[in-house]
């Protein structure tokens, strides 16, 4: 009977735990206001982009039209980098990839490039939009008390990564309930992401400032822009584009 007590002891602590974890996400996502952010389909943000790489700030803009097309334009050292794909071919000019001329991208390289623009888009846009559907699991660790602050602290596992490849931390500012980092480490690779000074662009809250730290090195900062949700893009937004 003991046992038995004690087992359900258990289940009620880890299902207390879970429902306050969750409750957590809750609050982060209505401040920035998912429902609105679910119902947009056409996004263009522009940022200020920082890279160790070349230590200069060069332009990045970006334009989404739900998932269906994409436009990314980065200046880096100079040159204009430029991608588009409108839903069923994907062109690339850009030099960094020595692509100097207007070159379709190969069918094997749509899925990764699609990935890295999505998820720079993720970190302006809001993360955890769909934790539900993709049936994360969240755990709270407790909180951390950092210079004055008190922060929620939750673990975030994927069950697609059977192999537990990656761990997945994520801060949240008990005052705000504004993510604040996420620290996430695979293998001997640790890397953390900062989110700063958010703001309301239209009806939705964004971080203005991101900085990306590759083992507590400064690899990359964004300084957001610009953030128009719903714009009318025309018909050539995301054609094969045109050497200048």
């Amino acid at each position: 009977m003991l046992k038995l007590t004690a087992i359900l002891l258990l289940v009620v602590v880890y299902s207390s735990q879970a429902n306050l974890a969750e409750g957590i996400l809750e609050k982060y996502l209505k401040v920035i206001g998912s429902e609105q952010l679910k119902s947009k389909e056409n996004w263009l943000f522009t940022a200020d982009a920082w890279n160790a790489m070349t230590n200069s700030t060069d332009e990045l803009i970006m334009k989404f039209k739900g998932e269906n097309a994409f436009y990314v334009k980065q200046s880096l050292g100079g040159n204009d980098n430029i991608f588009t794909y409108d839903g069923t071919t994907a062109w690339g000019l850009a030099p960094m990839m020595q692509m100097n001329d207007v070159t379709e991208v190969p069918t094997n390289m749509l899925p990764m490039l699609k990935g890295q623009f999505d998820q720079t888009f993720r970190l302006v846009k809001g993360l955890f939009l769909d934790y539900k559907t993709r049936n994360l699991n969240i755990e709270f660790l407790g909180k951390e008390e950092v210079d004055g602050k008190t922060y929620n602290k939750l673990k975030i596992s994927d069950p697609q990564d059977k192999n537990n490849t990656q761990s997945i931390f994520a801060y949240f500012d008990k005052s705000t309930n504004l993510i604040s980092k996420m620290e996430i480490s695979a293998g001997q690779m640790s890397s953390s992401i900062l989110f700063k000074e958010f703001k309301k662009f239209g009806d939705t809250m964004h971080p203005s400032v991101i900085e990306v730290y590759q083992n507590n090195q400064l690899m990359t900062k964004l300084t957001v822009t610009k953030i128009d949700t719903n714009p009318k893009f025309d018909a050539n937004t995301f054609a094969k584009p045109k050497k200048s």
